[in-house]
């Protein structure tokens, strides 16, 4: 399981929960990046949408903070999931279990690593296919330093 699979499974949650607890049931599932990480590794804004939906089809007035409160229980059990906080009003903040994803890149990069370089390359590209590396990109504006030499040589032996 990588990012994109996790976000994709926690919006389903978030569906799901949204039509078994609320009767509400979502057209989509609204996932952003926090702006820092201390916030979190994806957000849900999705208490807000519900609080609206569920005023409008039942009259019944929910703060988004308790709607995101349960919507928090639900999803902490997802795996790959390290916790769910509440932020603000009702955002959910979704910490990704950090280490779980990267012992399963590890365990993914040893089985690569024991295949043929043969089978690495025809798994991932044909010999027609033109694979570009762009590093080195240095900012004209400014003076180049020792970093950019770091990340051209980076980029050149990952070419190679």
């Amino acid at each position: 399981m990588n990012t994109i699979n996790l976000q994709e499974i926690l919006r389903e949650r978030v569906h799901a929960i949204a039509l078994e607890k609320f009767n509400i049931k979502l057209d989509a599932v609204a996932a952003e990046v926090p702006p820092r990480t201390e916030l979190g590794d994806l957000a849900f804004p999705i208490a807000f949408e519900l609080a609206k939906r569920i005023k409008a089809e039942r009259g019944e007035k929910l703060p988004p903070r308790q709607i995101a409160e349960e919507l928090r229980v639900a999803l902490e059990s997802t795996e790959g999931v390290e916790r769910v906080e509440v932020a603000g009003a009702g955002y959910l903040n979704v910490f990704y279990n950090r280490a779980r994803f990267l012992a399963r890149l590890f365990d993914s990069l040893q089985t690569v690593g024991d295949s043929t370089e043969a089978e690495i390359s025809t798994n991932n590209a044909s010999a027609s296919d033109k694979i570009i590396v762009e590093h080195t990109n240095i900012n004209p504006n400014k003076a180049a330093h020792i970093g950019h030499l770091h990340n051209a040589v980076l980029g050149d032996t990952f070419v190679r």
